[in-house]
């Protein structure tokens, strides 16, 4: 079987995948904060102290970037795709890289948080003018995420990795 040939994935299944992730990432991200304890003499850091943004970014951005690099490279399947039957392969159907799996998971997660901080900022200010340049960009990541609704199902990381993600078939037992 050709590697154009695999049908690629549908959103929904994309989407539910990504819920399944978020069951293994959420509580890693709450494990990253323990290592943040040492730099705070073992007391938890609190919003206004020095560290937080660094603690916060480190949980929140790279905890998620390093997963999806993982378990893509390792493999093409996280454990939420797995559960899916997905799998994330070159153009050529090969296994990613752990350079072009770095850069996928960048430009996901950075799709993800440009979608969520737009609207939350837009929701902040009650959709005033002020809203309108966050919400366009939050728009247009949702837009990128949400390619996987058209016709070529692909989004833009796909297109900027040379990636795509199939539907693998149903094994027999």
């Amino acid at each position: 079987m050709s590697p154009q040939s695999i049908p690629k994935a549908t959103a929904l299944k994309r989407m539910l995948a990504f819920v399944y992730d978020l069951f293994l990432i959420i509580p890693l991200m709450m494990l990253m904060t323990l290592i943040w304890l040492p730099f705070n003499h073992g007391v938890a850091i609190e919003p206004g102290h020095a560290l937080y943004p660094l603690m916060i970014t480190t949980c929140t951005i790279f905890t998620p970037i390093v997963f999806y690099t993982y378990f893509w490279h390792k493999g093409g399947q996280t454990l939420g795709m797995r559960s899916w039957r997905l799998r994330v392969v070159t153009t050529h159907g090969e296994t990613l890289s752990p350079k072009i799996s770095a850069t996928r998971a960048v430009l996901f997660v950075l799709a993800i948080a440009i979608a969520f901080f737009g609207i939350n900022y837009a929701i902040g200010v009650q959709w005033t003018t002020a809203a309108m340049i966050p919400m366009a960009s939050a728009l247009l990541a949702l837009y990128g995420l949400g390619m996987a609704f058209f016709n070529n199902r692909t989004t833009f990381y796909d297109l900027w990795t040379q990636t795509r993600v199939v539907q693998l078939p149903k094994t027999k037992k």
